[in-house]
């Protein structure tokens, strides 16, 4: 009888160490499965959070002229005119500018006492063209303003806030309405329209040649008005 008891004791004594063995095996393996395992992690192209605008910035190019030299010469109402000539294309800081100088015609051959000087820059940076003007008879409205903003694509749509030189504030919201090609040039034309009133200005902007047409409606003594200039083509372009 002890031998059989001592029997079933290490009979029982060996069932639980094995199960004492195969517990320690299956928490050591749930241990394993719980902990998260290393990922590769991808590598941003640049610097956290910034967005490319290489391709943007590049379409944006497209529209001027490669180089310094270019002449844009513009007609339009009322014996409206101007020249101008691409001075200078330069890269600062990421930004690609072209400075433009020019003058005003006048229509009053010589006898206008205003100023009639015009100096433009263009600026294309992330993804954006800006235009600022320092030229009081200009038709254009604003002294600053948000030309194009990419993607270059048909109702491409953005707003922006700006002042006339009165100090009067538009929101203009900005739709590319179309893309026309021809010769293998895209001309884009874009409408800036005011969200308080029925102001507007609508441009039409040509791969390699800028600004070929700009309108705008005003008010004048309370009748609506549309007035722009478009390019002389033969009056344009570099000097031979």
């Amino acid at each position: 009888m002890r031998q059989g008891k001592k029997t079933a004791r290490r009979t029982t004594l060996g069932l639980f160490c094995v199960g004492i063995v195969l517990m320690t095996g299956l928490l050591a393996g749930c241990s394993l499965w719980s902990q998260p395992q290393p990922q590769p992690q991808p590598q941003p192209p640049g610097p956290v959070g910034q967005k490319d605008f290489t391709a943007q910035n590049d379409a944006l190019k497209q529209l001027f002229p490669a180089k310094s030299g270019f002449i844009w010469a513009y007609d339009g109402f009322a014996e409206y005119s101007h020249m101008m000539e691409l001075k200078a294309v330069s890269l600062t800081d990421g930004q690609t500018v072209y400075t433009v100088a020019g003058e005003i015609g006048d229509p009053s051959g010589g006898e206008a006492k205003f100023d009639l000087s015009l100096a433009l820059t263009y600026t294309i940076k992330e993804g954006v063209l800006l235009q600022n003007k320092t030229a009081p008879r200009m038709m254009d409205t604003f002294a600053a303003i948000e030309l194009l903003r990419g993607p270059l694509n048909v109702q491409s749509q953005w707003e922006q806030k700006t002042r006339d030189a009165s100090g009067k504030e538009y929101q203009l919201v900005c739709t590319i309405t179309e893309i026309k090609e021809e010769k293998g040039l895209k001309t884009y034309t874009i409408e800036y329209k005011d969200k308080n009133s029925d102001f507007y200005e609508k441009r039409q902007i040509r791969q390699g040649s800028g600004i070929v047409f700009f309108e705008k409606k005003i008010r004048l003594n309370n009748e609506p008005i549309e007035m722009g200039y478009y390019l002389y083509e033969e009056a344009s372009g570099y000097r031979k």
